[in-house]
């Protein structure tokens, strides 16, 4: 008698995409662009879907403004010197935010015994990262657990924690679940 294998692949519906955080890699390429090229920039395709979709709740983290700062002052070659300035960028967080309808910042969550932060687990952290190979990656992960939301990335290899953590979904898969 001969085994059959089959791999499953859960497909997300809608109604399971209307909470979701946001990876640092699905809204820098927006942030970029208005540091580079002002007003003459076009607004990505991923960053307009989440314009026209208010009815989604949409999450970013006070760590992934850190990684922004990072990023656009410190590995943007493009961004010139007097753009790289902090008040700046929070300037266009802001900015952001108010752009993309229903998006909240995670800056505080707080925990049972009363304290305030973000809190993650280490333990998760640590086989977040080893699966994943990058501990920036495995944060996001761990806030989107800890908010049980959905995560939406553009990374392909974030994929890899969907067995440990099976809300993931890439930015084509959320966008199509709304056509």
């Amino acid at each position: 008698m001969t085994e059959v294998w089959f791999l499953v692949i859960f497909v997300p519906s809608k109604k399971d995409l209307m909470r979701v955080y946001l990876d640092n890699s699905t809204i820098e390429p927006w942030f970029e662009a208005i540091l580079i090229e002002g007003k003459h920039m076009k607004t990505p395709g991923f960053i307009q879907f989440l314009i026209v979709h208010k009815e989604i709740e949409k999450f970013i983290s006070s760590f992934t403004v850190a990684e922004l700062v990072e990023k656009l002052m410190f590995h943007t070659e493009k961004v010139r010197p007097f753009m790289k300035k902090l008040e700046l960028i929070e300037g266009f967080v802001n900015t952001f935010q108010q752009t993309i309808p229903n998006l909240t910042i995670i800056e505080e969550e707080q925990a049972p015994n009363g304290q305030r932060g973000l809190f993650i687990s280490v333990p998760e952290l640590i086989q977040f990262t080893a699966k994943i190979g990058d501990i920036k990656d495995a944060i996001h992960v761990c806030i989107a657990k800890h908010e049980d939301l959905y995560l939406v990335t553009k990374d392909d290899n974030i994929g890899r924690v969907q067995d440990i953590y099976q809300r993931t979904v890439g930015m084509v898969g959320f966008m199509k679940a709304f056509e």
